[in-house]
């Protein structure tokens, strides 16, 4: 009887922990995808961004040289 209720224990005891981690593996996939999707959009702004600096960089060349051949 005692190792009856030993083996029912520890197949409870399993089935508890197993279901306990199904969960928070779920709630980390959940998170990742969150993570993911909120990285996908920072990088997006920042290649924005980027594309933003280069268009003024290109469009202060230009009006630098119009300007330096002005004085010249």
């Amino acid at each position: 009887m005692d190792v009856m209720s030993l083996v029912l224990g520890l197949i409870v005891g399993a089935v508890v922990v197993y279901f306990y981690l199904n969960t928070k593996l779920q709630v980390l996939k959940t998170d990742k995808i969150h993570l993911e999707v909120s990285l996908d959009e920072k990088i997006k702004s920042y290649e924005n961004q980027i594309d933003l600096i280069n268009i003024a960089k290109e469009q202060m060349s230009k009006d630098f040289k119009a300007v330096a051949s002005d004085i010249l």
